[in-house]
């Protein structure tokens, strides 16, 4: 069978937000992840490898994002829907010019 490759509009490291709570509930910790936003689909794994994937969604599910101007302007916010629920995910990036690609790549823009 022939291999199909998937159309990446953009990957990288970022860090995100533990969706769990670390240590008892007291705080909540940044995760180095690699991300990889393909075929309108944004997945996240441990490292560039992908051999273990942490998570995902479908961008079509988001209803929110932008930049919050904590750390520099390099927090990404995302709200999606998720089972007649939002769910918040929090990404960081090295830099602000980071965080506005992705920004401007999830937005379609």
């Amino acid at each position: 069978m022939e291999r199909v490759e998937l159309f990446r509009a953009k990957e990288g490291a970022l860090r995100k937000k533990s969706s769990g709570a670390a240590f008892y509930g007291l705080i909540r910790i940044w995760q180095k992840r690699y991300f990889v936003l393909s075929n309108g689909q944004l997945q996240w794994y441990t490292n560039a490898k992908q051999t273990n994937r942490r998570g995902g969604f479908f961008v079509s599910s988001m209803c929110a994002i932008k930049l919050l101007k904590k750390k520099g302007g390099r927090v990404l916010e995302i709200y999606t829907h998720k089972e007649k629920a939002l769910k918040a995910y929090h990404l960081l990036a090295n830099d602000a010019q980071t965080a506005n690609e992705w920004l401007e790549v999830l937005k379609g823009d």
